[in-house]
């Protein structure tokens, strides 16, 4: 036991640290924060401290510019308080970045945070698979998680799950024991994201298998997306009255008139407030008190834009978008760039999310934000221990 304690360095440490951490995302971000807070990030400061030397990524002036804006949008935002909460939260899932960066990632201790994931993953088709059985009651609050309420934080962590098999299908050489197992795991994650009625999701994933299938087959891609496509489209004819289709048809039809009308309430927004936004707070995004600066639609009751793109415009302003676009730019090319040492896993689970950032407000939720950069650090230093 003491042998095996010994053995136990600073990395190994902190990378199994990094895959509770994981866990948590899926589970809770009030107490992964805590532990990125309290555990991670001392640990990479510690790292640095110890070093002397602070290993730059070139990351860090995009996050910078885009936690600036964060601040700027602070000033004579209605609710001061709710920004500054939302800012110091933001800023400790963008310093798990920079803070994985200061290791080396191992083999042995990447298995880690693989593991992590695989857990949160499980946890999370479980408790839907359970909940409809009657097993769990009461699941948040008793509202039901498999069909199709409070998803907007459940399904995206499930569809991080689909973008992982896919990607060990399509670009992975495995054996056929190891297909089929992928090949059920898949039809079961499937099945818990379908039952979530969460159109931005299987756009999300649609696209990103897609992409996927012309990065594998180029020019031959054509034919299997075209039957992919015609076996969708006839599905969406032939049981056009199973509410699950009947919402999947929805996405082409006359859309939906409360994500509408919120989309242009954040351009009205970002009229009035074009330097600096609101504040970037969902609570200073609709407000009764003071309608002349923000918007109140008590008949929807939606606090935010529904598109992070439009959020970042009416909560930080100009600053803001430019610094949010072009941080999303710098991530998606960076993850597409080193898409080999991983499969392509990080790059179509960041895709993933951004794509699902057209329908809903991602970019304010903290196990997302979370997930994007402990996988961002994580490739990162692959690509390092591989120079």
């Amino acid at each position: 036991m003491k042998e095996k304690l010994k053995k136990l360095d600073y990395d190994t440490v902190f990378y199994i640290l990094l895959g509770l951490f994981f866990i948590l995302l899926f589970i809770t971000t009030k107490y992964s924060l805590r532990l990125a807070n309290y555990v991670i990030i001392p640990m990479g400061a510690y790292k640095v401290f110890k070093n002397k030397k602070y290993e730059k990524t070139g990351f860090e002036y995009y996050i910078l510019v885009f936690i600036v804006a964060m601040g700027i949008s602070s000033i004579g935002a209605f609710d001061f308080k709710s920004v500054r909460d939302e800012f110091l939260d933001t800023l400790t899932m963008m310093l798990v970045f920079l803070s994985v960066t200061q290791f080396t990632v191992k083999d042995r201790l990447l298995n880690c945070i693989i593991g992590g994931g695989i857990i949160g993953y499980i946890y999370k088709i479980s408790i839907s698979y359970l909940e409809r059985l009657g097993y769990i009651k009461n699941l948040y609050g008793g509202v039901r998680i498999s069909g199709g309420e409070e998803v907007w934080r459940y399904a995206p962590m499930i569809a991080f799950g689909i973008v992982v098999i896919l990607c060990l299908m399509i670009f992975r050489k495995n054996s056929l024991k190891m297909n089929i197992g992928l090949s059920i795991l898949l039809i079961l994650t499937l099945e818990v994201l379908v039952k979530t009625q969460n159109r931005g999701n299987w756009v999300a994933i649609i696209c990103c298998f897609i992409l996927m299938m012309i990065l594998k087959l180029k020019k031959k891609a054509i034919i299997p997306i075209l039957i992919f496509c015609i076996v969708l489209f006839g599905i969406s004819k032939k049981y056009s009255s199973n509410p699950y289709v009947h919402r999947l048809n929805t996405i082409v039809q006359s859309g939906d008139s409360a994500r509408v009308e919120l989309w242009k309430a954040s351009i009205e927004i970002f009229k009035k407030n074009p330097v600096n936004g609101v504040g970037y707070s969902y609570k200073n995004f609709i407000n009764a008190e003071t309608p002349e600066n923000y918007i109140y639609l008590p008949k929807h009751g939606h606090g935010h834009s529904h598109n992070s793109l439009l959020y970042a415009l009416a909560t930080m302003g100009i600053l803001g978008i430019l610094s949010y676009v072009a941080l999303t730019l710098k991530i998606l090319w960076f993850s597409f760039k080193n898409r080999g040492l991983d499969y392509g896993i990080v790059f179509f689970m960041i895709l993933s999310i951004q794509i699902f950032s057209f329908f809903e407000t991602p970019v304010k939720y903290l196990d997302l934000v979370g997930v994007q950069m402990l996988a961002l650090g994580v490739l990162y230093s692959l690509r390092k221990a591989r120079v």
